[in-house]
Parts: structure tokens; C-alpha cells; sequence
């Protein structure tokens, strides 16, 4: 058997090499072409560093294949050339005209994805360029060019009233060789599924297989190759490559039992797909064979199954593997034997995610909300809470896993009904109407479809106001939110709704229903006008925009800007928080939009009033204002100034001890306005402009940084979340950003039964250290955390926290620990 070649035992045959291969091929520079394939494929291959007959057989190879490879390449240039002399002036024109359509419906497709098409396809710069340019990750950069080429199919269907056919077949017909054109078309063609392929024709076949054939050639950027996961799988079993973002959706091979799927090796493949693998488990942490999974997304305020449908089935240990474009929703389980109680969240970003599915057996609830008398309750909230700290009783992470949380409202008849529950030890249910007290009791362990739960009404005149929400036309609306000052309900399906009166003789019910001005109704008990039951208030007015377009400073078009006004009154909604007005016409959208490729943008879901209309430029992050814009105004012109910048501004990104962090994204953010919410007010930032990862030694650079107010966000694995840092250059224009390392905390108190409710962490100055936990999408951000029994769920924490202060349920503080966090460690206090 041979002995791998060293370095230096490949580097003394080189001139052995070159001399040969200047003998077969008489072109000098092609022969140091062939040497050097030679050399790298003897390094790849382990060949003996002595075995000149081995290299000169490979020589020879490689020369053959040059010739062979020439020849056909001057073959198919003949043909072409023919193929052209001979082409018909209808031919050219049919030609002309399917790139022409093209490309119109390419300047139709919104920014950024236009720019990444245009980046990749016209200007033949491979992904990792375009991110480079476009100052994002390399995984955002495939993300744009899949969606901006399913945006483009679109543009291309309703220019053909939704035949694929059409245009699939004129494009087939209009490849040439140019530049650009030629490169999209391939790309459009060969998306296409192999159905669709084999109704348009032999001869549509014929043309994309020669498309196919032409396009063999792997791009230098192309998918990683596949990897085992604790092991390795029997061969087929694995999934091929993923092929880019040309590649039509599909859904893996449902694993056999006892096997492990494979994966990309990277984090960010350069696929545009997602890879989610992860395991099923139970509450127990045990492994949950042979369930079927499914992808869902969130279609108005329903999950619905992607479309095309995206399964697999879980192997013999519980694990799974999904391959799904880079789509927002959640992995669940589809079995009539479990329910998912903690879903797979999915962020729409492509490349490799780890997440973990938990599950129980599922139990039916139903039965009936009543009060001491026995009337039924309608609109009472029927909520099933999981236990309060859910997650920290897992060895497995969950940051990645959507908890689900299942309520419904009470019919008229105060009727419930739950198929899917998860039959989990410290469920419960809580049931809330206004005007009662609320009530809990223990999730049944078993299934029951007639309980009886009965409400206590509260002590004191405090009938809530109850009644029905119509429509303009008088239809029942459901979903409609109806507040008061310091309340809010939602209307059930047959738009009645209970919201609590605290009291009061007379109220203002603010009722606000999606594409509706929210109204007003006066209400009292005095029995002048409407009482305090059996109301029906009608939703307002359709809702108001405005629309208008950006320029700048030259009167020049700016597209991808991001519109926005600054909302005014926040008004209560259900659970608890506020919501701006504007979102509850939008339904709970903040009113932001992003302007047009010609600049042009409209914001709906506006109140009668005037509004201060802003745009920001994502390149510059310079903003323009509009003032005193009167709702359903027309032709609003926003001018983005320009703004003087630094050229270059050098840094580097530091410790709390001045070590280096390296592998950081530094980029900028520009505040845009304040969103008031329950607990603060809350900042919205826009980030754009220039970015730069952290060397080694922590130093980054950035370029054209506006002379403006910044913040500077920094993110990576080793980093807090959440890190913005205000902006501030010095006369040397070199700056120092201190980023707090990420560090894990949980609580495991040696007494569970124990006062302490809920805690806070502390930094060394004694203020708060915030402190994050992920739920799936969400994230929590509240100071104070729950604690259960002694335990709390894992938070990320930054390395500056040191010091827990315990609470108890009413809010007394009843002792403080003092912590010491390691970063990127799991500390665990006792």
C-alpha cells in the first residue's frame, strides 16, 4: 500500500512534471495548468511521492481530457455560429422579445432581492461577494436570491395569466450566449419540476435537457458536501447535495429505523435552504420513535401546512432531518398519538439548525363556563398554562422551541372544546370573564368533555359591559379587540365579547377591528342609553393612508427605504399589553413599509389625523422627514439628505478585561422612534450601512459611517444579545467597543418549597443585567423571571452579572447571591 507524499516529495518532482507535460501539450501555459493538476490531485489522492509512473499516467489523462474537452467546446461554438447565420428574423425577434420579458419582470421584483439577482445572474458574482457588498451574511445573501427568484417566477406567471407553461416554453427557445440573460433564464428553467417538464413537449424536454447538461458544471460555491450526525449512515440513506437556490422545494426521505440523517457540515451551507435536525422527545426526555413531523406556517392567525407539503417520519432514536426553504413557522408533530407541546421554531434562515420537539399524549377537554346560578359565561377565556417554568427541567436545550399555549373563548352557551391537550403533570386551566374572579384548577389527566366550571361573581357593583360587534352592514365581526381604559377583550365567532367595567356607571368602548378607523361608543348604566349588557357597537370607518415617494438630495428616486411614521395613542389589548393604534388596524403590523425600486411607497392603516412621515435609506441610514401629513394624503415627498460621513473608521472589539473577540458582526443601526409598550418604552432601530466582522485581534473596519447619531450593534456567539452601543468617533476616528461575553444562569435553589417566586440579576454597579431567553420566534426580555419549586428556566445572561436577588410572590425582595458567570458556560446557582 502506498505512503501519502509529503509536501516536499511532491515539490521534487515538479520540474519532472512540467517537463513531461511541456512534451504532450504544446502551449506552455496549458502545460503549467496541467503540472499543477497533477501535483494537486497527487496530494488529494496520497499518492507515493516516488511513483513517477502513477504521475505520468494522470498526466496523460488530464492531457486527453483537455483535448477532448477543447474539441467539443469548438463544436458547439460552430453550431452556434451556423445556428445564428441561419436564424430567421422572427426567430431573433421571438427571441428578444422572451429576454425583454425577463427582464421587465425583473425590475418588477422588489428591492433587495432585485439588486442580489442582478449582483449574481448579470454581474456573475458568486454569493459570498454579494454579501460582501451588500453588508450581510452570506446565509442572507442566498436567502435574497431564492426568494427574489420565486419572486420572479411570480412576476412572470401574471404576465402569462398564471400559465407557467408559456413562458417557460418562450425561454426554453431564447437561450443564447450572452452574459447575464443566459445565466437567469438557466437558473428559471431548470427550477421547474420534472412534471411540469414532461407536459410542455419532446420539445421544451429536449431544450431544458441540453440546459441541464450545459449547467452540469458545479459552481465554486456550490453545497457542502453531506456529514454524519453520532455516526454514520448506510449509504443512500443520506440526502444529495442541495444544489442552490435554483432547486425546487422537497421534502427528505423518511429515515429508516435505527438510522441517522445527514446534514451539511457548515452552519451557513450555501444552500438557501434550511437543514432541521434535531430529535423527538418526551416530557421524560425520552426518545419518541417513528412519529410524523410537518412543517406549518402562520396564515392569518392559523398554522397551515407549507404548501408544497414539507414531512418526514422521526428514526427508531427520535431523530429527523427536514430540508425546507428558508420559510417562517414551526416543525410539529402529525401523529394521532402525540401532541407537540414544544414546537421546532423556524427563523427563515437557511443552513444547518439544531432543534429539539417535545411532546405528550394528547387528552380531549370540553364542558361548559358558568356562574354561581348556573347561567352559561360567554366570551370567558378558557386558557391551558403549561407549568411556569417548563424549560429548566430539561437536559436538552430548548432556546429553539416554541412553547404552545392553547386558549378559546366560551360560545353563547359558555361552551368549550379542545382536541389535542398534552396530558403533562403542572398543566392547568385558567378561566377568566370580566366581572368574575378568576378560576384554576389542574389539567384532568384523562380526557373529559363535560366538565362544569363554575365562575364567582366579584363582590361590589362591577357588571362588566357585554355585548356584540358588527360591522358596518350589521354582520357579526370576529376578532374585533373592544377596550376600555385599562381593559381589552376580543370578540368571539359570533362577535359577542365581556369586557369588565371595574366599576364605573359610564364608559368609552374602543372597538378595533383590521382595515377599520377604531371607534368609539359612549356606554352607561344609567338606562339612558345603552346599558351594561346587550350592547352592539359597530366598528369604524375603512382605515386612511398616505402615499407619496422618496428621492434624494439630487431628486433622484431611493428605493428599499424604509417608511415610517411615529405612532401616537397606545390603547390596552388582550394579555395585558398596549398596542399603537396603527397596529390594530394593520393587524398588529407596525406601520413601516419599504418604498418601491422608483421610490414610491403607501402606508395604510392610518387614523384621521396628522402624522409626521419619515423615510430612512438602509445604505446611508440618512432619514428625511415630512411633517404635519394629514392622513390620506397623495404624492408625499420625502428627501433623504446627504449626510457627511467618515470614509473609514477603525475599531476593535473588546472584553470587559480588554481581550480581543474575534468572528463579531459589527454593523450600524439608526433609531428610528419609540414604541411604547406595557413594560417601557421600547426602541425601533433600522440597520444598514456598512458592516465588518471582527478579526482575530478584534479589529474590524467600516466604511462611509454617516456623521450622524449611530448605534453600533454587535452580534456573534461569543456576545450578549442585544449589545447596541452608542456610536461615538473620536478625532482619530479609532474606536473601542467593550461587548459583554454570553454566559448561561439557572437556578437549582436547595429548597423547593420555598417563598421565593421570581428573581433578577444585578451587574457590578448594582443595575440590571438584562437578561434573554428564547421561545422559539419570541424572546423574553422581562426583568424579572419566574421560579418554580427552586428552579428556573436557562437564561443568557452577560458575563457582568454578579448578583441574583430573590422575590417573593408579592414582590419583597428576600435575599441576594452573589454569582460569578464564566462566559460560554452554564452556571448553576445552588
Amino acid at each position: 500500500m502506498s505512503t501519502p507524499a509529503t509536501p516536499s516529495e511532491l515539490l521534487s518532482q515538479t520540474e519532472w512534471v512540467r517537463a513531461l507535460a511541456r512534451r504532450l501539450v504544446a502551449d506552455s501555459h496549458a502545460a503549467d495548468d496541467v503540472s499543477q493538476e497533477v501535483l494537486l490531485a497527487a496530494w488529494r489522492h496520497g499518492a507515493a511521492g516516488e511513483s513517477r509512473s502513477w504521475l505520468a499516467t494522470v498526466l496523460r489523462n488530464s492531457v486527453r481530457q483537455r483535448f477532448r474537452t477543447r474539441a467539443r467546446r469548438e463544436q458547439r461554438e460552430l453550431r452556434a455560429v451556423r445556428a445564428a447565420a441561419s436564424e430567421s428574423a422572427l426567430e431573433l425577434t421571438a427571441r428578444a422579445s422572451a429576454q425583454r420579458e425577463v427582464l421587465d419582470a425583473l425590475l418588477r421584483v422588489p428591492e433587495p432581492l432585485r439588486s442580489a439577482l442582478l449582483l449574481r445572474y448579470f454581474e456573475n458574482l458568486p454569493p459570498r461577494e454579494i454579501a460582501r457588498r451588500q453588508g450581510i451574511a452570506v446565509a442572507t445573501a442566498h436567502a435574497r436570491l431564492a426568494r427574489g427568484l420565486e419572486a420572479l417566477r411570480g412576476e412572470l406567471d401574471r404576465g402569462r395569466h398564471g400559465d407557467r407553461r408559456a413562458w417557460v416554453l418562450a425561454l426554453a427557445r431564447s437561450i443564447d450566449g450572452r452574459p447575464g440573460t443566459a445565466a437567469l433564464l438557466k437558473v428559471l428553467i431548470l427550477a421547474m419540476s420534472a412534471k411540469l417538464l414532461w407536459t410542455l413537449g419532446a420539445g421544451a424536454a429536449a431544450a431544458c435537457g441540453l440546459l441541464l447538461w450545459y449547467s452540469a458544471e458545479r459552481p465554486r460555491d456550490a453545497a457542502p458536501t453531506n456529514a454524519q450526525i453520532e455516526g454514520s449512515a448506510p449509504d443512500g440513506e443520506a440526502p444529495a447535495g442541495a444544489t442552490g437556490a435554483s432547486e425546487s422545494v422537497r421534502s427528505m426521505p423518511e429515515a429508516r429505523a435505527g438510522s441517522k440523517p445527514a446534514v451539511p457540515e457548515e452552519e451557513e451551507s450555501s444552500t438557501a435552504n434550511m437543514w432541521i435536525v434535531g430529535r423527538v422527545i418526551d416530557c421524560r426526555e425520552q426518545p419518541v420513535p417513528h412519529v410524523k413531523l410537518r412543517a406549518v406556517t402562520l396564515r392569518g392567525s392559523d398554522w397551515v401546512p407549507l404548501e408544497p407539503a414539507v414531512a418526514a417520519t422521526a428514526a427508531a432514536d427520535g431523530s429527523f432531518l427536514l430540508q425546507l426553504p428558508p420559510v417562517e413557522g414551526q416543525v410539529e408533530v402529525d401523529d394521532r398519538a402525540w401532541t407537540t407541546v414544544a414546537s421546532a421554531a423556524l427563523l427563515g434562515t437557511p443552513g444547518r439548525h439544531e432543534r429539539t420537539i417535545v411532546v405528550a399524549p394528547p387528552l380531549e377537554l370540553g364542558g361548559r363556563v358558568v356562574d354561581e346560578s348556573g347561567e352559561a359565561v360567554p366570551g370567558a377565556r378558557v386558557r391551558i398554562a403549561l407549568p411556569r417554568v417548563f424549560r429548566g427541567k430539561f437536559r436538552a436545550r430548548l432556546e429553539r422551541s416554541s412553547l404552545r399555549y392553547r386558549w378559546i373563548l366560551t360560545d353563547e352557551e359558555g361552551q368549550f372544546s379542545f382536541v389535542a391537550l398534552p396530558a403533562l403533570e403542572g398543566t392547568t386551566i385558567e378561566v377568566t370573564a370580566a366581572g368574575f374572579e378568576p378560576h384554576r384548577m389542574p389539567l384532568p389527566s384523562t380526557s373529559q368533555t363535560d366538565l362544569r366550571l363554575t365562575l364567582t361573581r366579584q363582590m361590589g357593583p362591577d357588571d362588566p359591559w357585554s355585548g356584540q360587534v358588527v360591522d358596518r352592514s350589521g354582520k357579526p365581526v370576529r376578532g374585533a379587540v373592544v377596550s376600555t381604559d385599562r381593559d381589552a377583550t376580543e370578540s368571539d365567532a359570533t362577535g359577542n365579547f365581556v369586557v369588565p367595567s371595574r366599576g364605573a356607571r359610564e364608559a368609552k368602548l374602543r372597538v378595533s377591528s383590521a382595515g377599520t378607523i377604531p371607534a368609539l361608543t359612549e356606554v352607561h348604566s344609567s338606562g339612558s342609553g345603552p346599558g351594561g349588557a346587550g350592547l352592539v357597537v359597530r366598528t369604524g370607518e375603512p382605515m386612511r393612508s398616505i402615499s407619496g415617494f422618496v428621492v434624494d438630495s439630487a431628486g433622484s428616486p431611493v428605493g428599499g427605504a424604509k417608511v415610517w411614521i411615529e405612532p401616537g395613542e397606545s390603547i390596552p389589548w388582550p394579555g395585558g399589553s398596549l398596542q399603537p393604534l396603527e397596529c390594530a388596524t394593520r393587524n398588529g403590523r407596525m406601520p413601516i413599509v419599504v418604498s418601491s425600486a422608483d421610490g414610491r411607497f403607501q402606508l395604510d392603516g392610518l387614523v384621521t389625523r396628522s402624522y409626521r412621515v419619515a423615510a430612512t435609506d438602509l445604505r446611508t441610514l440618512s432619514t428625511g422627514i415630512a411633517d404635519d401629513v394629514a392622513a390620506d394624503s397623495r404624492d408625499v415627498k420625502i428627501m433623504i439628505p446627504t449626510r457627511e460621513v467618515y470614509p473609514r473608521v477603525r475599531g476593535r472589539v473588546v472584553d470587559r478585561d480588554g481581550n480581543a473577540i474575534g468572528g463579531v458582526r459589527v454593523s450600524l443601526e439608526a433609531k428610528a422612534f419609540y414604541l411604547k409598550t406595557s413594560s417601557g418604552d421600547w426602541p425601533i432601530t433600522f440597520r444598514g450601512g456598512s458592516a465588518a466582522v471582527s478579526a482575530a485581534d478584534g479589529s474590524f473596519e467600516l466604511h462611509d459611517v454617516p456623521k450622524t447619531p449611530l448605534f453600533v450593534d454587535i452580534s456573534g456567539k461569543a456576545v450578549h444579545p442585544y449589545a447596541r452601543i452608542p456610536l461615538r468617533i473620536e478625532g482619530s476616528q479609532n474606536i473601542v467597543l467593550v461587548a459583554a461575553r454570553k454566559a448561561d444562569v439557572r437556578l437549582e435553589l436547595a429548597d423547593p418549597s420555598g417563598e421565593a417566586f421570581e428573581f433578577e440579576l444585578l451587574d457590578d454597579r448594582g443595575e440590571q443585567a438584562q437578561t434573554v431567553e428564547y421561545d422559539g420566534t419570541n424572546i423574553n426580555l422581562n426583568r424579572f423571571k419566574p421560579i418554580d419549586r427552586g428552579l428556573s428556566d436557562i437564561y443568557q445572561a452577560p458575563d457582568s452579572a454578579s448578583t441574583v436577588v430573590l422575590y417573593d410572590r408579592a414582590g419583597k425582595e428576600l435575599r441576594r447571591i452573589p454569582i460569578r458567570l464564566r462566559a460560554g458556560e452554564l452556571t448553576t446557582v445552588r
